[in-house]
């Protein structure tokens, strides 16, 4: 099962690249961007989209890094709150313990 699904994922990539290359080829024709402050010289349009798509990957991954880095911290608290929270459950259960045993030892001055 894990060779197939790894074969299938190795092919949607080389596919992906294929028609990447393919839409690269294709669009050959120049365009100038008109940016609000900048204009730029005419560049393929195959060009454009692979920088648009470059910036969008490199945003996605940036956020998604803060997301996960937000995901871990939240979970190193929980596990530092239930470390926590384990030490004083000991610590309440050795008390306890303690005052059965001093209630069950007998006294050594009894009334007459």
């Amino acid at each position: 099962m894990l060779i197939l699904k790894r074969l299938i994922i190795i092919l949607l990539v080389i596919a992906a690249i294929v028609i990447g290359v393919m839409l690269f080829l294709a669009n050959t024709d120049s365009v100038a961007l008109d940016l609000i402050v900048y204009k730029t010289p005419p560049i393929n349009v195959s060009v454009i989209m692979f920088a648009s798509l470059f910036c969008g990957v490199i945003i996605g991954m940036i956020v998604m890094s803060l997301s996960l880095f937000r995901e871990k911290m939240a979970h190193w608290s929980d596990v530092k709150r239930h470390k926590t929270s384990e030490a004083e459950a000991r610590r309440l259960a050795e008390e306890r313990q303690q005052a059965l045993a001093r209630m069950e030892q007998p006294t050594s001055a009894q009334p007459a």
